[in-house]
């Protein structure tokens, strides 16, 4: 049994202060950093190793003290901060009109400073697609968007800490009036949760990110790192006289755009025809014949063809920012149901899914994640019920609508490790990570699998033989 912090001598959490925690706080392990009334004079802060708790975040709702945290993965509402209001606020207002964010698609909250400076946040919920984006992706964008207006602070930043709303000296301000109105927790949840979302793929194309090599030589070997070395070099030199087709050529540059996560469809098909314009090199016939009109359209067609395409999958830098399984992982899951390939599969998901909370003692995994990400509508409760029996789980089966999922703890180890990868990317897949454990042609892989897991081999076949 591993050892866990207890917090059982502090006050339990009321509704609205967990459904803050569920906001802001989900899946947080560390660091974090908190600033007292007093500090806030300073713009002091004292920074801590350890991650949140439920007595500071209760703190930090009763005013005590404020919170700063590393952003979530994917966190549902970004802002900008506003230090310097006599340069930056008109500016800031005035392109954001520019761009098409109503009204309703934000909220402004004041900082400790408000008072002696006029400090204050702009609050969003950016969405791509419908679905949330990545903390990397809306720093991008808000750059991308705003990046011309000097000295502005975005967030959540990649590895940096963001105060979190709620905090003492927080209320709700009027961009225009300045008139102030004090709001307390559940009201600020409500205009929260009431921003109406800004969808950025309709955002109108900013200053275009500079694409940069991923490296001079990628020393691992492998047909899709090859395919990033030739994208690449088309990207820097052009088209070549032994070089792939023009076609082929633009489709390279396209997918290693999106791979880079700093392009979107339209972006990318005009940084595309500006590129084949600047580096055909003489080596395309359509080209020579300034047949740029079916160019440009075969561009606009790659384009939607590869974002759209790739939209069910995410970025390299997104994707490997998940926590990737272990060879460990691999390993326990085939020791836990030897031979039975579904119930291994569905304890390789729960590993993955617990790994980042397991320094915890309770991890609240709620019903969607259990039929999602571990197993389906029809075999979780089934799997629930087995690891029960094994003594591997305990539950808390206490559960509130919107306010509370249902917590369970784990009794056993979860080995460290590096996560295993393929290509460059993380293994999600359990069948993917076995065969990364073993060497040799697929006969071999198959055999070693079949020894390691106990899964028929016919049904190693299904599957392994998939690429």
């Amino acid at each position: 049994m591993l050892e866990f912090m207890n917090n059982t001598e502090f006050k339990k959490l009321n509704a609205d202060q967990q459904e803050l925690s569920d906001l802001f706080l989900f899946g947080h392990t560390g660091p974090h950093r908190t600033q007292t009334p007093v500090q806030a004079l300073t713009r002091s802060w004292t920074n801590h190793n350890a991650p949140t708790n439920d007595k500071l975040l209760i703190q930090h709702c009763d005013g005590e003290q404020t919170i700063a945290k590393i952003p979530a993965w994917y966190p549902i509402f970004g802002n900008i901060d506003i230090d310097s209001p006599r340069a930056q606020e008109k500016p800031v207002l005035d392109k954001m009109q520019e761009i098409g964010i109503g009204a309703d698609q934000f909220a402004c909250f004041t900082t400790p400073r408000f008072r002696s400076n006029g400090n204050f946040r702009i609050y969003f919920n950016f969405q791509l697609h419908g679905k949330p984006v990545t903390a990397r992706l809306y720093e991008d964008v808000l750059k991308n968007q705003f990046g011309q207006i000097q000295n502005l602070e975005y967030n959540p930043r990649h590895n940096a800490a963001d105060r979190l709303i709620g905090g003492f000296d927080c209320h709700l301000v009027d961009t225009y009036s300045k008139q102030i109105t004090k709001v307390n927790l559940r009201e600020t949840l409500d205009v929260l949760k009431g921003i109406k979302p800004v969808e950025i793929s309709e955002l109108p194309i900013g200053k275009l990110p500079e694409i940069k090599r991923v490296s001079n030589v990628l020393e691992t070997s492998g047909s899709r790192n090859e395919f990033i070395i030739e994208a690449e070099d088309l990207l820097q030199n052009g088209l070549q006289k032994n070089s792939c087709t023009r076609h082929f050529a633009q489709g390279k540059v396209l997918f290693l755009l999106w791979l880079k996560n700093a392009y979107n469809e339209v972006s990318a098909a005009e940084f595309v025809k500006n590129w084949i314009r600047l580096k055909h090199n003489g080596f395309s016939k359509t080209v020579n014949s300034g047949d740029w009109r079916n160019i440009d359209r075969a561009i606009e067609r790659q384009a939607k063809s590869i974002f759209v395409t790739a939209a069910n999958k995410l970025p390299d830098a997104v994707h490997n920012r998940i926590v990737s399984a272990t060879s460990a992982d691999v390993i326990a899951a085939a020791k836990y149901a030897p031979g039975e390939a579904v119930r291994q599969k569905q304890f390789f998901n729960l590993l993955k899914v617990i790994r980042p909370n397991f320094k915890h003692e309770w991890i609240y995994i709620p019903w969607h994640t259990w039929v999602n990400d571990i197993a389906s509508a029809k075999t979780y409760r089934g799997f629930q019920m087995e690891l029960l029996a094994k003594g591997l789980m305990v539950a808390d089966w206490r559960y509130k609508k919107d306010v509370e999922s249902r917590k369970f703890k784990f009794n056993f180890k979860l080995e460290s490790g590096a996560g295993l990868t393929s290509n460059g990317r993380n293994v999600d897949c359990y069948y993917d990570a076995l065969k990364t454990l073993c060497a040799g042609n697929r006969r071999e892989v198959i055999r070693e699998i079949h020894s390691l897991t106990g899964i028929t081999k016919k049904t190693l076949r299904e599957h392994v033989n998939k690429e």
